[in-house]
C-alpha cells in the first residue's frame, strides 16, 4: 500500500499533530522563528474552517511551520490548526487579504494572503465544505474578500 492509499484513513487531527511535530524537525524552520509571522483581520461573520465554526470577530493568524497556521480569536477565546498548502499569486495586495468561498449565508475559510506577498496559502475543502457543496448542488462558490488590520 503506498501512501496516497493510506492517506484516506488519516484523520485532519492526525495529519495537524503530524504537520505541528514537523516544525522541530532537523532543516525546518523553527516555531521561534516565525512567531512574528501574522496576519489580523476582523471577519464581520461566521465562518468556518475545517470542522470548526468560528464566530464573527477579530482573528490573529500565525504561521506555526511551512504548512501549518494557527487561527486564535483574539475577542473571544477559541483557537485552530490549521494545515494549510503553499499558493501563489502574480498581483500581491498592499493590505493583504482573506478569501471565503460562499455558499448562500455560509462562510468557508479559503486562503490567506500577508501584505505584499506573492505567496500565500490555500486551505482545502472540509467535509463540511463538500457537503455543502453537494446540498447546495451548486459546485462554484462564490468569493468574499476581506481586508487584512495591520496587526498590533
Amino acid at each position: 500500500m503506498n501512501f496516497l492509499s493510506r492517506k484516506s484513513i488519516l484523520t485532519p487531527s492526525v495529519l495537524a499533530f503530524a504537520f505541528a511535530l514537523s516544525a522541530f524537525a532537523p532543516g525546518s524552520r523553527a516555531i521561534a522563528q516565525n512567531s512574528s509571522e501574522h496576519v489580523v483581520a476582523t471577519v464581520p461573520f461566521d465562518f468556518r474552517t475545517g470542522s470548526e465554526v468560528m464566530p464573527a470577530g477579530k482573528y490573529d493568524i500565525r504561521t506555526l511551520s511551512d504548512h501549518v497556521l494557527l487561527l486564535r480569536g483574539v475577542t473571544q477565546n477559541r483557537s485552530q490548526i490549521l494545515m494549510a498548502i503553499g499558493s501563489t499569486t502574480m498581483k500581491p495586495t498592499d493590505k493583504g487579504r482573506l478569501v471565503f468561498h460562499r455558499y448562500g449565508n455560509k462562510y468557508f475559510l479559503h486562503q490567506i494572503w500577508s501584505p505584499g506577498a506573492t505567496n500565500g496559502f490555500e486551505l482545502p475543502k472540509s467535509h463540511a465544505e463538500k457537503e455543502t457543496i453537494r446540498a447546495a448542488n451548486s459546485p462554484v462558490p462564490t468569493n468574499t474578500e476581506l481586508a487584512l488590520n495591520m496587526p498590533h
